[in-house]
């Protein structure tokens, strides 16, 4: 079936950020404090909401934050549509950097688009988080 990104509002990400990234926790420790000044976009199976992201452009920078995929549809290049997505995004607004705080489980998946490991990682929420940038 035919995969479709559009332009979402953030209260839309939020459950699917619950429910893959975080499902130990409420719904209300998945909001970002700058949801409000983000971009927020949705690929979507038919109606069905599949894959979310939020995006921040600060100078000439991109930061995407809370990339998740149903746990049902992981696997099947859902996510990879969306990255190319927001690298395209990136491009089309003559941004320099794309940035993202990645969970290093995921580290392997930023670096087949050509994202590099920058600096330490941390600890956070039970997860282990690298920064990790490409250079348009």
């Amino acid at each position: 079936m035919l995969a479709i990104i559009k332009s979402i509002l953030a209260e839309e990400t939020w459950p699917i950020r619950q429910k893959v990234m975080y499902p130990e926790f409420e719904i209300d420790k998945v909001k970002l404090s700058d949801d409000a000044s983000g971009r927020h976009f949705g690929l979507f199976i038919g109606n069905e909401l599949t894959v979310v992201v939020s995006i921040f452009v600060k100078g000439e920078a991109l930061q995407f934050r809370k990339l998740a995929t149903l746990t049902a549809q992981q696997g099947k290049g859902y996510g990879r549509q969306m990255m190319q997505f927001i690298l395209g995004l990136a491009s089309a607004e003559n941004l320099k950097t794309v940035w993202c705080n990645a969970r290093l489980s995921a580290a392997n998946f930023y670096k087949t688009f050509g994202f590099e490991v920058f600096g330490e990682s941390w600890q956070q929420d039970g997860h282990e988080f690298t920064v990790m940038k490409k250079q348009l």
